[in-house]
């Protein structure tokens, strides 16, 4: 991978570089997962391209070496809309035809994107008049009709994807069923007020739509300025969010995987990020992997919740802390389910200045108020622990699961009843990750977590859970990586 000399709003990444992790005199990489597992580090000196964990998962080193660019903000509505306008646009010069059309009905028919729609004339108006909502379901002003805003490409293993990319609007609505939220609704993803905020509303697929988009454009960009490379636009991995969230600015020098590492990492295996009111979004049935009376509905499991009482608590380190990495904390998550913020029937939404989102580069000056909460960290990015949660590309049966299997099979057979509590509980939770789903990491404006160590919001940056990729939610957006590399000859 290749730097340039500059990406608009992104912070450039060379893990190879930034690394300063030591042992015994070598440049190590450790990881939470591997560290979890007693797999050891990774040695830089002989990194291979795989590391076997068990039979069911190569962990693919490539991504905690290559070099990246990570985006310092959220994907605002601005940008996104940006995406939403080129698809409503290529629709527009198909249904206009004649010159917006370049070797019409021949196998190289393209847009010819030099030719301006003129949305104003009356006589393009009449080939575009079915691209419009009908005036009885229009509010306020004249607009698109989003159910026919499709984008179909093709993804990078060849498979064809058309699919809408308009946001879920109705998302504010649906997931606080009993708040007025009725004009983000209507106004959030189109109002100019808006502009700055997190683009919300989007399913995994709907954001990898727009990364196929966003690395075409990019692509046209560098070539009309006659730089020769390569780029690809992606979700970040969960490692890239680790060294980015983990990360020390030392003067002028990037600190990744330092000394303080070990303190900052997600080295927990709870999944309970909330997105809506409604904790539990699926019914789960009881199985040998959840003790329960019955279906897990609104409130904690009683069965599971007396034994975490009548067991003693966790003592601290188990002894066998150099195969499983235990935190005492994961039982207080547990107990103490209510935040500081969140008292009965009444939660605080403005904890971090703001009822729903806030701008995507938003940081509070107000720094004498006792719950100020930095939202700008090192390097210059906003928001990895708050504002919304963010789509990272990483699925849970292949990055997850296997690993969460194994991990299990460890506690259960270390015959101590902490490390088997600590199983439960944390079967519990992975019960509510969806099967097919994909990760979802940092707290948002409605699950609110501050836990600070270092300077850094723990708390927010280590939130997670797996969604399934079909849903979205007014509380999840997303960022991207870019990676750059060398021309295809």
């Amino acid at each position: 991978s290749l730097p340039l000399k500059k990406v608009e709003d992104c912070v450039y990444f060379n893990p190879l570089n930034d690394i300063h992790y030591t042992e015994y005199g070598k440049k190590l990489l450790p990881t939470s997962i591997i560290y979890n597992l007693n797999a050891g580090s990774f040695d830089l000196d002989t990194l291979h391209q795989s590391f076997l964990i068990n039979d069911n998962f190569n962990l693919d080193t490539d991504k905690y070496t290559t070099p990246f660019y990570f985006k310092k903000t959220e994907v605002s509505n601005k940008e996104y809309r940006e995406f939403v306008n080129w698809v409503r646009d290529s629709i527009a010069h198909k249904y206009i035809g004649e010159e917006h059309i370049i070797n019409p009905g021949e196998p190289g028919e393209r847009i010819d994107w030099s030719v301006k729609i003129d949305w104003l004339d009356e006589e393009i108006q009449e080939f575009l008049w079915s691209m419009y909502l009908p005036e009885a379901k229009r509010f306020l002003r004249k607009e698109i009709d989003s159910r026919i805003l499709f984008y179909d490409y093709q993804d990078e293993n060849g498979f064809r994807n058309k699919l809408n990319i308009f946001p879920d609007t109705l998302s504010w609505v649906n997931d606080f069923t009993h708040s007025f939220n009725e004009p983000l609704t209507q106004q959030y993803f189109w109002h100019p007020a808006y502009d700055n905020y997190p683009v919300v509303g989007l399913s995994f697929y709907q954001v990898k739509a727009f990364m196929h988009w966003k690395t075409a454009q990019l692509q046209k960009e560098l070539k009309a300025k006659g730089v020769e490379c390569t780029v690809r636009v992606d979700l970040p991995s969960e490692a890239q969010w680790e060294m980015v969230s983990t990360g020390f600015k030392e003067k002028k020098t990037k600190v990744i995987y330092g000394q303080n590492y070990r303190y900052l990492v997600d080295d927990s295996w709870i999944t309970d990020l909330k997105f809506t009111p409604d904790r539990i979004s699926k019914t789960i049935k009881c199985d040998d992997t959840v003790n329960c009376d019955d279906e897990l509905q609104w409130g904690y499991d009683r069965t599971l919740l007396n034994k975490v009482f009548t067991e003693k608590r966790l003592k601290g380190q188990s002894s066998l802390n150099e195969v499983v990495y235990t935190r005492i904390n994961a039982f207080d998550k547990f107990l103490n389910h209510k935040s500081q913020y969140f008292s009965g029937s009444t939660r605080s939404y403005n904890v971090d200045g703001g009822l729903h989102t806030l701008p995507v580069d938003y940081d509070c000056e107000c720094k004498k108020m006792p719950n100020y909460f930095p939202r700008k960290v090192e390097f210059g990015i906003y928001n990895l622990g708050g504002n919304v949660s963010e789509w990272i590309d990483e699925s849970y049966q292949k990055s997850y699961k296997p690993l969460f299997d194994s991990l299990q099979v460890l506690r259960q057979n270390s015959g101590q009843k902490d490390l088997q509590l600590l199983s439960e509980i944390e079967k519990y939770y992975d019960a509510r990750n969806d099967s097919t789903g994909m990760l979802v990491r940092g707290s948002n404006w409605f699950d609110e977590r501050y836990a600070y160590k270092l300077g850094k919001n723990i708390a927010g940056t280590n939130a997670k859970v797996f969604l399934d990729p079909n849903k979205s939610h007014c509380t999840v957006g997303f960022r991207y990586v870019i990676n750059v590399y060398p021309k295809e000859e």
